[in-house]
């Protein structure tokens, strides 16, 4: 009986998985201060900054999906970071008009 092998991961993917992992990581912390902040300073942020939040942990785990090599990693974090750049622009629209 034939197993099926592990695809090898190459240079490029752990790079990516990494970068990937540490933005996850990065905006996860930073995500927990806007909530902390939006708390404190303007509570109709409040929704925006979760809704970073969970894309920050949904592109952790992004990344640690392509560092295991899984197929759908790679498409998550494509969402996800499309849908940050969403949420930013939408961000930048409520602090202009507040």
């Amino acid at each position: 009986m034939a197993y099926a092998t592990k695809p090898h991961r190459t240079i490029g993917v752990a790079i990516l998985a990494i970068l990937v992992i540490l933005a996850g990581v990065l905006l996860t912390l930073l995500g927990l201060l806007a909530v902390v902040a939006a708390l404190v300073l303007a509570p109709a942020l409040l929704i925006v900054t979760l809704i970073f939040l969970v894309l920050a942990l949904v592109l952790l785990a992004s990344g640690i999906g392509l560092w295991n090599m899984r197929g759908w990693a790679w498409w998550l974090a494509v969402i996800v970071l499309i849908l940050e750049i969403v949420v930013q622009v939408s961000d930048l629209g409520l602090l202009r008009a507040g």
